[in-house]
């Protein structure tokens, strides 16, 4: 098993994938955007460091006697946009900092800190972000799309 997290990631947007399809109204965008909405669902499932380290891969350039390149997830957000969805995750959870950063890639690491330094300071987006958590009806697609 080469790549782990992009198993976990891509089983985990599989599952978040059939979960979304049972909401009544489409995500923000339109039924266009249902690959990066089901990705954002699954990091609000708690999968947001698989995504997130999963989401770009270097890609390994290989003769074809030397083994073949590893198979690798098709990610629908960058490994930034997956990373700022975990910082809204931690946030709206309180889970610290260092719960978090050991696990992420180290070139990722910089860019979670800022988000999570970032995310406080836009009040009218936090307030209404909290109050839709709050509601059971709404879903994280719609509470990740407030704070943009």
């Amino acid at each position: 098993m080469a790549n782990p997290e992009g198993l976990i990631a891509g089983f985990a947007h599989t599952l978040a994938h059939y979960l979304g399809r049972t909401a009544s109204d489409p995500p923000p965008g339109g039924t266009a955007y249902w690959p990066q909405a089901t990705e954002v669902l699954a990091v609000f499932m708690g999968f947001g460091l698989m995504f997130a380290n999963s989401a770009f891969r270097a890609p390994v350039r290989s003769c074809g006697s030397c083994g073949a390149a590893p198979v690798d997830r098709r990610s629908y957000l960058t490994q930034y946009e997956s990373t700022y969805a975990l910082a809204i995750f931690c946030a709206l959870k309180e889970v610290p900092n260092k719960a978090v950063v050991p696990h992420l890639k180290k070139s990722l690491r910089p860019f979670f800190r800022s988000c999570r330094k970032e995310i406080p300071g836009k009040e009218a987006g936090w307030s209404r972000l909290r109050a839709i958590t709050e509601d059971s009806q709404s879903g994280p697609a719609e509470a990740a799309a407030l704070l943009r």
